[in-house]
């Protein structure tokens, strides 16, 4: 091709595009719109994900509770173990050695027995004696006296007939008024198993903060607990230190210490990226003879950390897969919609891409043209999408949880359009005769037989296979899981099939019902009524999918709340809650894109249709009928087809819904839901094809 011809070609090709300037630039809103959903809806899950595993950390269960026994205290004359916090210190070193990344510093507490004290009111009072340590323990103001100390020197008292000497403590301003005692009082207490104690109040403290979560480690050391009714009693907790809690151990029986580690995950530090290697550690943890490592120390460790963490992260693979099936929905639709933008496209571009093949264009010189239009639409559409994201989510937004579904829009921008353009070069060159258009036609039949097949029967598969496993994904199974998660549009898919299929036939038995009528506005209805292969798939698809992401469960609901809520007034699980917020918003936004892509078929199918509608309304004018008349079949002509498709959809998403979500009642809401894109589609298709005041020069043109 000559360069004077190729630059003709070329500002043939530049004046489509402009001129089809408004149609590409819908493409590109889509494209972002869609992109933008598929970046968000990765990232809200990834974000409910790390806020459900960090409540379920802050929960008791997560607590990692190490039991390691005070030894020595059965030897005979017992010794005064003026040790016991280096002990304690050389253990929590242990334990903090044992512990997984996530675990903050753990918090030792030495906590015993109940020692009887005097009776306060006829009430029986114990108290309990505590000793906390470890980087994390509970700080402490002193408000009157001064920490407790050591009330004697070994080596009077061990193995000698000296009286046993007193135990110093400290208590609060609640527990010395309940015990009627002020600083340098003695508390006779007598030990079970034991002798007296003698326990001696040297300070009145109070918490330096009181929400500090080791204080719940010793109930009763900040309030005593009193108990009136049933079992009525008296309990007080005293305050131990460093220099007093070996004077405990002797004056006590042995083993009267019940010493435990214990030590909570940082909240902040467990995340999506770590919550599986959290419970993966402690399971191994859990499941070693001995938790930690201290020679000729048995020990043991119980949590349930694995167990609330384990839970959450099942949550959030049961919500990511159904967001997976809603966003699948939305691709496919999406998807859909920009192929009936191409073949739009290439409709109205029927006469320039003749007019530029008579001038010797090849059809790779025009595909490439198309690629090169439809690359530019991509990369604007992912362009927005991108700024969207950044916007509403700052730089690197969704990094670690953002998945590929943003590359379906941008791929499908690229190469649809010049797949039409290729269409449009056949359906525009001199068709083949006998033989070989007879040869072509039966290509083109098995290759569309071929594909329904293949359409239905990966509907059918995948349908089976999520009944029978369900919609949590495989780990190390991708693609075999997006085959899966996918069926309810390949459902959507094997119905169109099905409706395409059926299309003619309902065609024709209007038109013969028409017939036998009496009126020429059914009959003019029913000969022009009609829609594009593409456009039926994309209405349908997408009222389909509307349907089924409106009625989708939310992640923890039964099928009846699924579609309503979460629950009936019950109170919702906090570690629950993020997904349910996740998925309303998502659903939310998806339902919105899917009604917002079936509108703009409508538009596109008016856009295409606007010419052939001008010519048949100004053709049955000049036939005799009234402007009203035309108008109606106008109205019908284009209303009805659309509303059966739109039909079609719904009982598709219903389908679905039964098929992907069993159990979901299909209740008055999900009547709504599914009226919504019915009544929106179908009042987009009447208002379109009400035809305008007409022209004269469209009147000169039907006469």
């Amino acid at each position: 091709m000559s360069g004077v011809l190729r630059g003709s070609v070329l500002a043939i090709l530049a004046r489509t595009s402009r001129a089809a300037a408004p149609l590409l630039a819908l493409s590109a809103l889509v494209v972002a719109l869609v992109s933008v959903l598929s970046v968000v809806v990765p990232r809200i899950q990834s974000d409910a994900t790390t806020a459900s595993v960090q409540v379920a950390v802050a929960d008791p269960g997560a607590v990692v509770s190490v039991a390691v026994p005070l030894t020595g205290d059965d030897v005979v004359p017992r010794p005064l173990w003026d040790t016991t916090a280096d002990t304690v210190e050389y253990v929590l070193g242990k334990v903090t050695d044992a512990l997984p990344d996530a675990y903050g510093p753990p918090i030792a507490t030495l906590v015993s027995r109940p020692l009887t004290a005097e009776r306060i009111d006829y009430v029986a009072t114990e108290l309990r004696l505590a000793y906390l340590d470890g980087e994390n323990a509970p700080q402490v103001r002193w408000v009157e006296g001064r920490k407790p100390r050591a009330t004697a020197v070994a080596e009077d008292v061990v193995g000698t007939d000296a009286p046993i000497p007193p135990v110093e403590v400290a208590l609060t301003r609640a527990s010395a008024d309940l015990l009627g005692v002020g600083l340098k009082d003695d508390i006779e207490t007598a030990a079970t198993g034991g002798g007296p104690v003698t326990v001696r109040v040297v300070g009145i403290f109070e918490p330096a903060d009181a929400e500090d979560w080791g204080w719940s480690l010793v109930p009763s050391i900040l309030e005593p607990l009193v108990v009136r009714g049933g079992d009525p009693r008296n309990a007080v907790v005293g305050l131990l230190s460093d220099e007093s809690v070996p004077f405990a151990r002797f004056a006590m029986p042995p083993l009267s210490l019940d010493p435990r580690y214990v030590a909570r995950p940082e909240v902040g530090e467990v995340t999506v990226a770590t919550a599986q290697r959290l419970a993966d550690d402690v399971r191994a943890l859990t499941a070693a003879p001995d938790a930690v490592d201290i020679p000729g120390v048995p020990t043991s460790l119980t949590t349930q950390a694995d167990v609330v963490v384990q839970r959450s992260l099942d949550l959030a693979a049961e919500a990511s897969a159904r967001a997976t099936v809603v966003l699948l929905g939305l691709l496919a639709a999406a998807g859909s919609l920009l192929g009936l933008a191409a073949s739009v496209l290439a409709r109205r571009r029927g006469a320039a891409v003749a007019l530029a093949r008579s001038r010797g264009a090849s059809r790779l010189v025009l595909a490439g043209v198309a690629a090169g239009e439809s690359v530019v639409v991509a990369v604007v559409g992912a362009a927005v999408a991108a700024g969207v994201v950044v916007w509403g989510f700052g730089f690197g937004a969704g990094a670690g949880a953002v998945g590929l579904g943003w590359v379906a829009p941008v791929l499908a921008a690229v190469l649809l359009p010049p797949v039409a353009v290729l269409v449009a070069v056949s359906s525009v060159e001199a068709p083949p005769s006998g033989a070989a258009r007879s040869r072509s036609r039966r290509v083109q039949q098995a290759l569309r037989a071929a594909a329904e097949v293949v359409v239905v029967a990966l509907a059918v598969l995948a349908t089976l296979t999520l009944r029978t496993r369900g919609d949590a994904a495989a780990a190390g199974t991708v693609g075999a899981d997006l085959v899966v998660l996918g069926a309810a549009p390949l459902i959507a898919g094997a119905c169109a099939v099905v409706a395409l299929r059926l299309a003619p036939w309902l065609r024709r038995a209007a038109v013969a019902t028409a017939r036998r009528g009496v009126g020429a506005v059914p009959l003019l209805s029913s000969v022009r009524a009609g829609l594009g292969g593409v456009a039926t798939v994309t209405i349908l698809v997408s009222v389909a999918m509307t349907v089924l992401a409106a009625a989708e469960p939310l992640p923890g609901a039964g099928g009846a709340g699924g579609a309503g809520g979460a629950g009936d007034g019950a109170e919702l699980d906090p570690v629950l809650a993020p997904f349910v917020d996740a998925a309303t918003v998502t659903r939310t936004g998806v339902v919105g894109a899917l009604i917002t892509i079936a509108l703009v078929a409508v538009v596109l199918v008016g856009i295409a249709d606007r010419a052939r509608r001008d010519r048949d309304g100004a053709r049955a004018r000049a036939l005799g009928l009234t402007a009203e008349r035309a108008s109606r079949v106008a109205v019908l002509a284009a209303a009805v087809p659309v509303a059966l498709a739109a039909a079609a959809g719904v009982a598709t998403g219903l389908l679905a819904v039964v098929l992907v979500a069993p159990g979901v009642a299909v209740g008055p809401l999900m009547a709504w839901w599914a009226a919504v894109p019915v009544l929106a589609v179908v009042a987009a298709a009447v208002a379109w094809a009400r035809p305008p005041r007409s022209s004269l020069a469209s009147r000169l043109r039907a006469g």
